[in-house]
């Protein structure tokens, strides 16, 4: 049996870190939003993702996740309640 070799990664380069820092950024601002139950702290959360391109994706997202899954979020009741007087 071929004995498997650890790689040790001693350091990142600047784009890696780079990274590891953007995504720490939009972890920290989710938790924080999740506490909240504020829209527009989900809308910076989304905005710091590297996976979100625009304000105006992010805004789609947060309204369409929150809705979907308002069950589960207690803390957003108000702006659950905001939301679906925007659509109706």
């Amino acid at each position: 049996m071929a004995r498997r070799r650890t790689r040790v990664i001693t350091r990142f380069d600047e784009k890696v870190l780079g990274l590891i820092h953007t995504i720490k950024g939009f972890e920290v601002a989710a938790s924080n939003a999740a506490l909240s139950g504020n829209f527009n702290d989900v809308l910076l959360a989304l905005n710091l993702s590297p996976l979100v391109h625009s304000d105006r994706d992010a805004e789609v997202l947060a309204r369409e996740l929150i809705l979907a899954h308002e069950k589960w979020l207690p803390n957003f009741a108000a702006c659950i309640e905001a939301l679906k007087g925007k659509h109706h």
